[in-house]
């Protein structure tokens, strides 16, 4: 929403800067993105009127325009603009001036004629991006005046960027109610208008097939306007400032009354118009040709204004082609409706569009806006364009409005709240300074909040509007932990402690969503099926994620895109499975590892991560959410979206599945046009955090630890985690460890087979091993592996 600062001081003028007044409204929810000036700079343009014009005696597209400015001296200006004509006032900028884009003004001579000045266009003057002609202005500014004091171009825009729940604010009117609010100041102009009074009896009948989309419908009929008119200079100005190009006076009124009040509007050609209006959904292979000339191909959710013999608008977004007001109408029919917010929310965005009416009945208009804004246009049009107007006729059905919100509003709620001492009276003038009715009720308030606020539906709605006026900067911060109520057990937040252990790894954590791309989704995830949303945001995030690698992988892709090659993210977020009995929504920690192991630096020779080293990161990971004694093993998994070879199913005591790992499938990932190799792993949080433990501590063995290596030969097919689950097995009270140092297949390798090397690590806590304990064990382990995985020991 652009507001010109100029304008809003004709409604509300708190006695405040521009910059004080941004902040206010910024603090008080309606954020400020910018202020910006209304017009950029220039000087030495002046009001002229062109009082006579001859062809140029050497260049048939220019002529030359005796131009009088009021100083007593005519000037002769050569000018090529076709709207160009004896009488116009006109911009015209004097020998020294100086245009928006810095271009000073010197007397030239063109094709052997001299030309002392330029008549000016909107765009050289920085009032419009492009421009047809020279600009007209109106007949009554004093010849001489200084352009830019004239036009009050001395002003600034506010942009404000507005929540969806403050509709109300879409208009100048709205937002003068909300700087009164804040700041408790006087409003300037009255809320109402007086009724135009009806010279004509001519009518038009309307039809509402659907009083639950479009519960009020007012129109009007103007007999004898002028369709030529351009509105006046102020408004095009109002309209500019506001970013909406001006068109011609009927089209400018009636989005000017938008702007002013809220409630969008449209003028129909009356002649166009066969039968009478009908406000219905749109027949089957029905199209309509919109004001922006595109052609659409209306479905049965699209709500149309229609006459007797086909759509003439899309209700509530744009007009259509067919009965728009051109230079030649001379009667037009006046609407101004009430439309269900639902069932305009999202027909725009079908057909590309974004308009300043859908933007506004999207988010909900008041209800009550309609007869006032028709009554504003009429004033408008009769003023400025002529034309004689017919009475209202209103068609509605009362029972779709809903009666006066009461609230209830508990004293003491609001100070348990806020954390403030605040009366009942004070809390009583808040809510009326937001011309809410609010009576005492014992320890409460009675309030009914006024029928634009649709946002205020509970006691805590009014809590935060009573915040807001208060100031968020006023209400006092309050310490309410203590360094004794912070526990370091991480059995308390096991979650919180993974999430640490993956930040000091080098990881960064990410939020995407949960709604993700269905093809992604059914590469990654080909065994489940997908929750569809019936009403997507985009295809792009179409179905529910059934694991969090689909968000991570494009916010990797975003990041390798912008040469970002060392990537460490992790997520934590719900996974939706679709089962028999519903949706099931499982916690989830997941993480992708891509690029160098470390950041660039001299000392090292860096070297790509593998799967060894994100299995690494989940092995950290869940020492210390497990207890001690649980056993993780790492077996061979068959996935999909993983790498044939380079997949793992994390299992805990052989039978519960904690989660996956492993590298991306090179057909998935050359399918994304990713270049780099990816690395990812998840956990099901459900079953990790499920195991309730406490860390306890062991004492250290003061004997030396020994460490016996050993290099087995096994199949290609058996895996280092069955070698070390095999020793395990053993219950060797002093095995501390096992490490895999080495695998090793090729040259001295008999084919189909590979080389494992261990090292172990023997350790009493109580004694020093004896050389006989030490070669004993060694001894029945490699009995142990010969007979289970078929071992040979490699000398």
């Amino acid at each position: 929403m652009r507001i010109s600062e100029n304008w809003l001081r004709e409604w509300v003028n708190p006695s405040i800067d521009i910059e004080q007044l941004a902040h206010t409204l910024t603090m008080a929810g309606l954020e400020v993105d910018a202020v910006e000036p209304a017009a950029a700079k220039f000087s030495g343009v002046v009001v002229a009127k062109v009082i006579s014009i001859t062809e140029h005696p050497d260049a048939k597209k220019l002529r030359l325009c005796s131009v009088d400015d009021d100083s007593g001296r005519v000037a002769q200006v050569i000018c090529g603009a076709s709207n160009v004509r004896e009488g116009l006032t006109v911009a015209f900028a004097k020998v020294g001036a100086v245009l928006a884009n810095d271009y000073r003004i010197e007397a030239k001579e063109l094709r052997g004629v001299k030309s002392y000045g330029m008549i000016c266009s909107a765009e050289e003057l920085g009032l419009a991006d492009s421009s047809q002609g020279i600009l007209e202005l109106p007949d009554n500014l004093e010849l001489g005046r200084d352009l830019y004091n004239c036009l009050e171009l001395d002003d600034l825009i506010i942009d404000l960027d507005l929540t969806p729940n403050r509709s109300d604010c879409l208009s100048v009117q709205g937002v003068a109610r909300e700087v009164s609010a804040l700041l408790n100041t006087e409003i300037l102009k009255p809320f109402t208008v007086e009724p135009v009074k009806s010279v004509s009896k001519k009518t038009f009948p309307v039809k509402i097939q659907n009083p639950s989309d479009c519960p009020r419908y007012i129109g009007r009929v103007i007999e004898g306007v002028s369709g030529r008119v351009q509105s006046p200079i102020w408004m095009q100005e109002r309209l500019r400032r506001s970013g909406i190009r001006s068109i011609n006076a009927i089209a400018d009124i009636t989005n000017f009354v938008m702007l002013e009040m809220g409630q969008p509007m449209h003028a129909f050609d009356l002649n166009k118009l066969q039968g009478g209006i009908e406000v219905r959904f749109a027949n089957k292979q029905e199209s309509l040709e919109l004001l922006d000339g595109q052609t659409i191909e209306l479905s049965k959710d699209d709500l149309v204004i229609a006459d007797e013999k086909h759509a003439i608008a899309l209700a509530g977004i744009m007009g259509g082609s067919s009965t728009s007001v051109l230079e030649e109408t001379v009667d037009i029919f006046l609407e101004s409706a009430s439309f269900n917010a639902q069932t305009i929310a999202g027909r725009a965005r079908c057909y590309g569009l974004h308009t300043d009416s859908s933007h506004r009945f999207e988010r909900s208009v008041d209800a009550n806006l309609a007869h006032l804004a028709i009554e504003r246009a009429t004033q408008l049009i009769v003023e400025l364009v002529g034309g004689k107007a017919g009475p209202v006729i209103c068609q509605e059905d009362n029972s779709q409005f809903k009666g006066p919100r009461k609230i209830k509003l508990p004293i003491e709620k609001v100070k348990s709240l806020l954390g403030i001492s605040i009366t009942i009276d004070e809390m009583q003038d808040y809510l009326t300074r937001l011309n809410c009715k609010a009576k005492k009720q014992n320890s409460k308030l009675l309030v009914e909040p006024p029928s634009y606020r649709f946002d205020l539906e509970i006691d805590v709605d009014l809590i935060e509007e009573i915040a807001r006026l208060v100031g968020y900067e006023n209400i006092p911060s309050t310490l309410k932990a203590s360094t004794s109520d912070i526990s370091l057990d991480i059995s308390d937040n096991k979650l919180e402690f993974m999430k640490q252990t993956l930040k000091f790894r080098g990881y960064h954590e990410v939020i995407s969503f949960s709604f993700v791309d269905r093809d992604l989704e059914l590469i990654l995830n080909p065994d489940h099926a997908a929750k569809a949303l019936s009403n997507p945001i985009s295809q792009e995030l179409a179905v529910m994620r059934s694991s969090i690698w689909p968000g991570l992988i494009k916010a990797a892709e975003y990041n390798l895109n912008r040469q970002q090659s060392r990537i460490r993210f992790f997520e934590y977020g719900l996974q939706y499975l679709q089962t028999n009995s519903g949706l099931k929504q499982i916690p989830n920690l997941s993480g992708l590892v891509c690029g160098p192991c470390e950041s660039e630096q001299w000392g090292i020779d860096n070297r790509n991560v593998d799967f060894f080293d994100v299995k690494g990161d989940v092995e950290r990971l869940l020492e210390n959410a497990l207890p001690a004694e649980s056993k993780i093993e790492y077996m061979p998994l068959k996935d999909s979206a993983l790498h044939p070879g380079q997949a793992a199913e994390i299992l805990l005591n052989a039978k519960n599945k904690l989660g996956r790992l492993g590298k991306l499938h090179p057909g998935i990932q050359s399918a994304l046009g990713i270049n780099h190799s990816i690395f990812l792993f998840e956990l099901n949080l459900t079953a990790v955090l499920g195991n309730k433990h406490k860390t306890e501590f062991k004492a250290l063995s003061k004997y030396p630890s020994i460490r016996r290596d050993i290099t087995l030969i096994v199949d290609e097919s058996v895996n280092a985690g069955e070698i070390c689950a095999n020793i395990e097995q053993m219950e060797i009270s002093f095995l501390k460890n096992i490490i895999i140092f080495s695998v090793y297949k090729g040259r001295g390798i008999p084919e189909s087979k590979k080389s494992i090397s261990l090292g172990l690590i023997l350790q009493e806590f109580s004694r020093t091993l004896t050389d006989k304990e030490i070669e004993q064990t060694l001894s029945s382990i490699i009995s142990q592996l010969k007979d289970r995985v078929g071992a040979e020991i490699k000398n």
